[in-house]
């Protein structure tokens, strides 16, 4: 907290920063103080435990509610938020929306536990019955069951139910003009109460989707918002389209613009990584763990130039046991009370995993998992793909068609004329895709590197004003 608020300070006397991204580590995010922590402070200075509030918190939410700048939540997988039992998900992202896609619902993975160790300020007790509620229960797809089966109860025993998979929609409704969201949630209501006593107590966990931030581009204000890019029979690492939101232009004085990341009508141009991948390259066993696709692009309204770069980026872990090229997500042989699975090898060997698919190689299965990593090194794979609507500097790696020309088009009607969506036709890209060296000659013989390729293709692009979202 005491580093947090430093950087806070920092942030905002520095000129040069614009905005903050505030993000953390590991795949879910939970608000609230640690309470380990806080019954260590109870057991130090009970008088005097609840000054971190005063000391640390009330000073660090004033500086970040005073902060001249946009701050951002990056928030990795599912959030929970502290007293209230509330898990959140985005709707399409795959660390808590099971099903990974951006369908107007999120579908939960919930199994219920009692008597869980290790809860600070909790006690096992024998339990003398379980009541469940669910409140709505909207059938959405085959996938969704929608039944959670409470776990039996023995003494003082930790015990959980069976996964239950269960849907909450979004409440969305589109126009040619505008879309209304309204988030909806779902509460489960869990009374237990207590052997020889009257006791009882009731806890609610409230599941609530969030609707996707795909497929919104907001722009600057008299600026376009996104550009639509088709290209003409591209390369196999170039897809056909790209649909990119916009930033850093605006409709006056600021004609080149940036793309923000998001992508156009809630799907991305670029497949999202997959788990760790066994593959044979030229007879090589190699687990590769995709690292994902990033582009830069810059692009200007006033032209219609369009510059950047497209990179593809792998890590290759080699093995020498081709039964083994991947680790597993196997069935763990000490099941642990949420988890049935576990790494059987890797750098998270032992740990709880859940399968995403099952890949065959030469003859063996891997159920492979987000969660199951190689271990030991590895080489780096990158696939670089330059474009541009000037002139090409190619690859240089023995390129023979290095340094291609594309040409550029304005837009129709013209920056700064306010109309759009603004039209470009009859413009032509010059795309070089470079493969270069790994360093590691095994792999460089398998996959055939350093190599590259250069065309020109035709490129048509529209250039869209804002698309927001409705209240």
């Amino acid at each position: 907290r005491g580093d947090l608020l430093a950087a806070v300070t920092e942030v905002a006397a520095d000129e040069a920063v614009r905005a903050v991204v505030l993000t953390g580590t590991g795949r879910a995010f939970c608000v609230g103080q640690d309470l380990a922590e806080h019954v260590e402070a109870l057991r130090g200075n009970a008088a005097t435990s609840l000054s971190v509030v005063e000391d640390e918190y009330n000073p660090l939410i004033r500086a970040m509610r005073h902060l001249p700048k946009p701050i951002l939540g990056s928030i990795n997988g599912v959030a929970a938020g502290a007293g209230s039992q509330r898990v959140f998900c985005r709707d399409g992202d795959p660390h808590c929306d099971v099903d990974g896609a951006v369908d107007d619902h999120c579908t939960f993975d919930v199994r219920l536990c009692v008597n869980v160790r290790g809860v600070a300020g909790c006690r096992p007790r024998r339990l003398k019955d379980l009541t469940i509620h669910l409140r709505d229960r909207p059938k959405i797809s085959s996938d969704v069951d929608d039944v959670l089966t409470p776990p039996p109860l023995q003494g003082h025993r930790t015990t959980c139910g069976a996964l239950a998979r269960m849907a909450v929609p979004i409440n969305v409704r589109r126009s040619t003009r505008r879309v209304r969201i309204k988030p909806v949630t779902r509460d489960i209501r869990v009374t237990v109460r207590v052997r020889g006593r009257r006791a009882h107590d009731t806890d609610v966990l409230r599941l609530r989707c969030l609707p996707s931030l795909e497929g919104y581009c907001f722009g600057t204000p008299g600026g376009p918002a996104g550009l639509h890019l088709a290209i003409a029979d591209p390369p196999a690492d170039v897809p056909p389209t790209l649909d990119l939101c916009l930033t850093g232009c605006d409709g006056t004085s600021t004609p080149a613009c940036m793309p923000t990341g998001e992508r156009i009508a809630g799907v991305s141009p670029f497949a999202p990584p997959r788990p760790p991948q066994p593959q044979l390259l030229g007879g090589v066993p190699v687990c590769v763990v995709e690292q994902g696709v990033a582009s830069r692009i810059v692009a200007n309204i006033a032209t219609g130039a369009i510059d950047g770069t497209i990179t593809k980026r792998s890590m290759l872990h080699l093995t020498e046991d081709p039964q083994h090229i991947c680790p597993r997500c196997v069935p763990n042989p000490v099941p642990a009370p949420t988890s049935t699975n576990a790494c059987d090898i890797g750098m998270n060997a032992n740990e709880p995993c859940a399968v995403a698919h099952v890949v065959t190689v030469a003859g063996q299965e891997y159920p492979v998992s987000y969660s199951c990593l190689p271990a030991g090194s590895s080489t780096l794979l990158a696939t670089n793909v330059l474009l541009t609507t000037g002139s090409s500097m190619g690859c240089g790696l023995s390129d023979a068609v290095d340094g291609l020309a594309g040409t550029a088009v304005i837009p129709l009607p013209a920056w700064p004329e306010p109309t759009y969506p603004k039209f470009a036709s009859g413009a032509v890209i010059a795309l070089s895709v470079c493969r270069p060296a790994t360093g590691n000659a095994v792999i460089d013989a398998a996959v055939g590197r350093p190599t590259a390729t250069s065309a020109r293709h035709a490129l048509d692009s529209e250039w869209l004003g804002p698309d927001l979202p409705g209240p």
